[in-house]
């Protein structure tokens, strides 16, 4: 066995693994979504055959380069269960184990031992991530560039669906903007963009990464949580509009947190807030009832002070505020890419990939304390992966919900 470090692509593994480039046979790209990661050595490796597995959900969207079409062939394949496919040069792994806890890494390794022929290669090709704010921040910028591309790519998912806007408040010459939670900053740099006149305030508990290229100069990051810090810019009645999205899962006083952003809006100022409730649909029926893990949640929701169902919930809390031309957008968000829109392709990908693991990483932490045994958990994780997995017909509704301050 042998450890190689590096911040490159399969490009550096090709060309330090002598063997690899003289090597015949097939390789296996486990969980390797549309064949993306597979394209780029097959084109340098003739004399290998790949074969990309993943769900049947993601490689209904697999494509690749016409000269490599007859050399990548296609396999629905869950990594929990057994590797079908026998004596395979190399068996690879791309991004796939910081997904998941060690003792289902273990599974999905042990999966692959009947498979395995004598001299057979398991490559695992994946970044680490360290604690926030224990690296410099450059460092961390560069270790954590993988789960901010996730972030941005569902933000850019969002903005298609709704139709390429990132907003719907009808602002005009606003003088000052925060972005509430603003994460990688994608939005808080298209509102410095939008609103060069304006000054532009992301807002967020972690190190907001700074990308190459230009960068607005009215855009500023500031680190905290935006109802205890004491910031001169931050003061009462200073700003014109607060934008904030996907705040659910962590947020556990709503009401309070809508009334501490209209005590910082200016008279006739805007607030909009674009959150998901978390109600699951297939056909049109609401899933919540039938799902054990899923009404778990919601209980540990009702004892711990989360609003899982925020989306529907936010124009409640705006008018206890206060608020008035309170107005709200409902948008269908599919799990996978079976609603007949285009516009919601990008963000249904996302949803079918991305969204079964948040919510097998979340149940242990929101469940905490509720009573549960380590099995029951355990049952309640696989059980979510299985429901959450992209279906014809599943989906979730987003809301984006603006109020304005008499």
């Amino acid at each position: 066995m042998s450890v190689i470090a590096s911040q490159k692509d399969f490009d550096f593994i090709i060309d330090t693994l002598d063997w690899l480039r003289s090597s015949t046979g097939t390789v296996i790209d486990v969980g390797g979504g549309g064949g993306l990661i597979s394209e780029g050595p097959a084109l340098r490796l003739p004399g290998l055959h790949f074969v990309v597995q993943d769900s049947e959900n993601v490689l209904q969207q697999a494509d690749v380069h016409p000269d490599v079409k007859h050399r990548i062939s296609f396999m629905t394949h869950n990594f929990f269960d057994e590797q079908p496919v026998k004596h395979a040069e190399v068996y690879y792994f791309r991004n796939i184990f910081h997904d998941w806890p060690d003792e289902q890494c273990i599974i999905i390794l042990r999966n692959l031992i009947p498979a395995l022929k004598p001299g057979a290669h398991v490559i695992i090709d994946n970044f680490g991530l360290q604690e926030p704010l224990t690296l410099p921040a450059y460092q961390e910028r560069v270790q954590r560039e993988i789960e901010h591309a996730r972030l941005e790519d569902q933000a850019s998912g969002l903005a298609e669906m709704m139709d390429n806007r990132v907003m719907h408040a009808p602002i005009v010459t606003p003088l000052q903007i925060i972005d509430v939670g603003c994460g990688t900053g994608i939005v808080t740099r298209h509102l410095g963009n939008a609103y060069p006149s304006a000054r532009v305030y992301g807002i967020d508990l972690s190190p907001v990464p700074i990308p190459a290229g230009p960068h607005p100069p009215n855009v500023e990051y500031i680190l905290g949580d935006v109802r205890t810090l004491t910031n001169p810019r931050l003061a009462p009645g200073s700003t014109d509009f607060i934008f904030s999205r996907l705040l659910t899962l962590g947020m556990t006083d709503w009401a309070g947190y809508v009334r501490d952003m209209v005590s910082l809006l200016r008279p006739g100022g805007w607030v909009e807030m674009q959150d998901y409730s978390l109600d699951w649909y297939m056909h049109g029926s609401n899933c919540s009832e039938e799902w054990e893990w899923l009404k778990a949640l919601f209980l540990a929701a009702q004892q711990k002070g989360w609003d899982l169902r925020a989306g529907r919930n936010i124009p409640l809390y705006m008018q206890e505020a206060g608020l008035l031309d309170i107005s709200v957008v409902t948008y269908r968000v599919p799990i996978g890419t079976w609603l007949e829109r285009l516009e919601s392709k990008r963000i249904g990908e996302h949803a079918a990939r991305e969204y079964g693991r948040l919510y097998y990483h979340a149940i242990p932490k929101m469940l905490q304390g509720m009573g549960y045994t380590k099995e029951k958990i355990e049952e309640f994780q696989r059980s979510s992966s299985v429901d959450l997995a992209g279906q014809e017909g599943k989906e979730l509704k987003f809301y984006a919900t603006i109020g304005r301050k008499p």
